[in-house]
């Protein structure tokens, strides 16, 4: 309360004050409030740029403050992506005058944390808040939970909604409050009970749409080769465009990749046209479908002949934080800033000089192999709501541009929604959540969902984790599984650093299980140095074994770091081509499974990991032990090879052996069932 007087009184405040009260969010504080005080749960509709993101848990706080009940206001706000969480934490920080999160504001993401007990905003990801319930189911010290951006029905997002519905049963103190610019109001609003629906208008400032036809045109750019659209789709693709289009424009059109991220060489051009007719405060941001395609592409728009113009600038969740932080500061003078990133720009993120958005259409989803039992990321156009979305980032500062690098007949076939991710993903680690919270069977349980899996999903999920022994025959939880549930790893990574553990070779495993965990590989491949880069590598790969590749280049890098320090850390990487950065989020991530293997009570193997006392694989047998642990954790998914039998043709001098031909190797799962072949 005392801060809040403070912050109300302060006339150097007085600028902030009058930046938030122009925010659109500002109008409905008191309704927001209002309602809030007659009902559990609040459905907030903002449309782009109204300030929700930052305002409305903001509007929380401070209320509760001046009320004099800012001892018990706890409020926890949920983001899908980790730099939304940081990004938002610092803006509201600095709306309270402080110089950074950590005090009164604070975020929690993992591997990275600035809060603490003073700490009554909390932005975090929604894994984090997942957490936490396994030690307060109820979430009797939280006052509010908001939920933002649940339009994208995440796996984590749409599992928090089930449990928020219950906790509001249980606790009778909790409020919720569900935030998106592109929500189905009438379907969440009926999930908790019909609750009201907020609407908060937009601050978008007008936007210029514009489709690939029109940069096609705009800088005479045509693409080589032969159609790859014939007959009745290449007729609807030209009665989608319509007419007043040139023929070379036309032809173009049938010649573009149908089902594909547009030309590099259109992107360099069409960048190429509007940084020569666009004022030089206008940032571009444009968005592909993954890594790979930013650097690629960056790749490509370094070699144009405007190249030396823009600051190309990557932004994507694989990045650390300092990294994508650059975003946010203006370019030097004379020079265009340009983001290239995936959908992690796509929700509760402003750049503030961004006034056009290109558009590959372009998204890679997380999906399932049920035959192969593996996750996987396709790729395939956005959806009508996401297009919003990014649309809606060229016009939130100023007046924009939106450039749809597609065409008119393929937004024409774009689909309203994207299927919520429980529908499309594996459901083990969901349900071993589900069992150590004590919410009952999955399957009842799954059904409450907003847009539950099927049967057969959830049945297949609990098949695999009794094949990994996190189950009983009864479907409950083994001790094994217990361990599994509180470790944030896929299960059978968990699997192997339980076994590690077991068997006392957890630092290698440690490191194993951080570098199948994070999304960055350590090793770099340069395109233009592709061959030294695995020269230089040649010394982790020895064993033909991706795991102990990990594991080698990371122990030669501490080993370099503990003997010389941080500059002798940098020397080895620049010397094997490794990527400093990934190391150092693999090291952080092994400290963060080292603390867990300690609350779960492996002290002494957590000491061994932590003091670097383990062997490493110096010796050929411990090098055994490594794949016999990795073996053991992704089991059942192992290949075993069926080796053709030999045979012989007969030549001038005799017979002889006759070579293999390609493909007649044919592999197996080792668990036979229908479909159990491989192909690799």
């Amino acid at each position: 309360a005392a801060e809040q007087w403070r912050l109300d009184s302060d006339e150097r405040h007085t600028e902030v004050r009058a930046a938030r009260a122009a925010l659109p969010a500002h109008g409905v504080r008191e309704e927001l409030c209002a309602m809030l005080r007659a009902h559990r749960a609040v459905l907030v509709c903002g449309e782009t740029g109204c300030g929700k993101s930052t305002q409305i848990p903001h509007f929380l706080l401070e209320e509760a403050c001046r009320a004099g009940r800012g001892g018990e206001c706890s409020v926890v706000v949920t983001q899908p992506r980790r730099i939304a969480a940081i990004s938002l934490a610092e803006r509201v920080a600095a709306e309270r005058g402080g110089s950074q999160a950590g005090g009164t504001v604070g975020y929690a993401v993992r591997l990275e944390r600035k809060c603490g007990p003073r700490t009554k905003l909390l932005f975090c990801s929604t894994g984090v808040l997942l957490r936490r319930l396994q030690s307060e189911p109820t979430l009797a010290s939280v006052s509010h939970v908001v939920v933002d951006e649940v339009h994208e029905r995440s796996l984590d997002s749409d599992f928090l909604l089930i449990i928020l519905r219950d906790a509001l049963k249980a606790n009778p103190a909790l409020r919720v409050v569900l935030m998106s610019a592109t929500l189905d109001a009438a379907t969440f609003s009926g999930y908790f009970g019909g609750c009201p629906v907020l609407t908060v208008p937009g601050r978008t400032f007008p936007i210029t749409d514009h489709v690939v036809e029109d940069a096609l045109e705009a800088t005479g750019w045509a693409v080589r080769g032969k159609p790859l659209l014939r007959g009745d789709a290449a007729e609807a693709e030209l009665a989608g465009a319509g007419e007043g289009y040139s023929e070379s424009t036309r032809s173009s059109l049938l010649r573009l990749p149908p089902d594909g991220v547009c030309p590099a060489g259109l992107i360099a051009a069409l960048l190429s046209h509007l940084d020569a007719s666009r004022p030089e405060g206008h940032a571009v941001l444009l968005f592909l479908p993954g890594v790979a395609e930013i650097r690629t592409l960056a790749r490509e728009l370094a070699l144009a002949p405007a190249a030396s113009r823009w600051l190309l600038l990557p932004l994507h969740a694989e990045l650390p934080a300092a990294e994508q932080k650059r975003v946010f500061a203006p370019p030097p003078p004379g020079v265009r800033k340009v983001v290239l990133a995936t959908n992690v720009a796509e929700t509760s993120l402003t750049v503030a000089d961004v006034a056009i958005v290109l558009d590959s259409g372009r998204v890679k989803l997380a999906g399932y192999d049920a035959a192969g039992e593996y996750s996987s990321l396709t790729e395939g156009w956005v959806s009508l709501a996401s297009r919003k979305q990014r649309r809606g980032r060229a016009g939130r500062t100023r007046e924009g541009e939106y450039w749809a690098l597609y065409s008119r007949a393929v937004s024409a076939r774009m689909a309203e929604h994207t299927p919520p991710e429980m529908q499309r993903t594996p459901l083990a680690g969901l349900v071993l959540s589900i069992l150590s919270l004590g919410l009952g069977p999955p399957g009842p349980f799954l059904a409450r969902a907003l847009q539950p899996p099927s049967a057969d999903a959830v049945e297949e999920s609990c098949r695999s984790l009794r094949l990994a022994g996190a189950l009983d025959a009864a479907d409950a939880l083994t001790p094994l599984g217990a361990h599994l549930a509180r470790m944030p790893l896929d299960v059978r990574v968990g699997k192997m650093v339980l076994y590690g553990a077991l068997l006392g070779c957890i630092d290698p495993m440690l490191t194993i299980a951080a570098a199948l965990s994070t999304r960055r590989s350590p090793f770099l491949t340069p395109f233009e140095q592709r061959q030294a880069a695995d020269a230089a590598r040649k010394p982790f790969t020895g064993e033909h074994s991706d795991h102990l590749a990990y594991l080698r280049a990371y122990e030669g890098w501490r080993g370099a770091r503990r003997a010389g320090g941080g500059g002798a850390g940098r020397r080895f990487c620049d010397e094997h081509f490794l990527s400093h950065v990934a190391l150092e989020e693999l090291h952080a991530l092994r400290e963060q499974l080292s603390g867990v293997l300690a609350d779960l009570g492996f002290a002494s193997s957590t000491r061994e990991a932590m003091e670097g006392e383990g062997e490493g694989i110096a010796s050929v047998h411990h090098a055994s032990l490594v794949r016999a642990i990795v073996c053991a954790g992704l089991y059942p998914n192992v290949l075993r090879a069926r080796m053709p039998d030999t045979r012989f043709v007969d030549t001038v001098g005799g017979a002889v052996e006759a070579e293999d031909e390609r493909g007649i190797v044919k592999f197996y799962l080792a668990e036979r069932r229908a479909g159990g072949r491989v192909f690799l």
